[in-house]
């Protein structure tokens, strides 16, 4: 009986600690070789340095525990934080939010969804000229994905100078 006590005690200690956390539970669905991580909710993470390398075999449909977000202010720029824990395997990361299901067209860092509509198909090459739905014009640099996607949908984000294209972070610059 005492057992049953404690592990009751030990039970709630931990819901009432994750609860105070802010916390919910997610799915991997896209893991890019451990740096950016997208959730079934529609949420991507870029791994914090080092974390990657935790990341790197989470598997897609692994639970997730996601708590946060924990702010940090850098030369006037404040980041969202969030402790990423891999539910299956007990590992646990940090990590920066890029996409956040609560906004979900835009995001904290002045990124957004679109999708490219020219050149079909889109390789992800350097120097390969593209433009997304809302006419934006931007051109890939220093990348070689030969990536044959058509008409994929994207992360762009202007201010950092990259998008991603199904998990995979491009550098890119926006033209006009």
């Amino acid at each position: 009986m005492r057992y049953f006590f404690f592990s009751i005690i030990f039970y709630l200690s931990f819901v009432t600690s994750t609860l105070a956390l802010d916390c919910r539970q997610d799915l991997l669905t896209e893991n890019s070789d451990g740096e950016m991580l997208q959730t079934l909710s529609g949420d991507v993470f870029e791994a914090l340095a080092g974390d990657s390398i935790i990341a790197f075999l989470w598997l897609p449909m692994t639970n997730l525990l996601i708590c946060g977000p924990h702010y940090f202010d850098y030369k006037g720029t404040t980041y969202e934080i969030f402790d990423i824990t891999n539910i299956d395997d007990g590992e646990k990361i940090s990590a920066l939010s890029i996409i956040s299901s609560s906004t979900p067209s835009q995001t904290s860092g002045n990124c957004y969804n679109s999708s490219i509509t020219k050149p079909t198909p889109f390789m992800g090459n350097n120097d390969e000229v593209f433009v997304l739905l809302d006419g934006s014009v931007w051109q890939i640099k220093y990348e070689y994905e030969y990536m044959y996607e058509y008409y994929p949908s994207v992360v762009a984000c202007p201010n950092e100078g990259y998008v991603i294209v199904n998990g995979t972070k491009l550098n890119a610059v926006v033209l006009r």
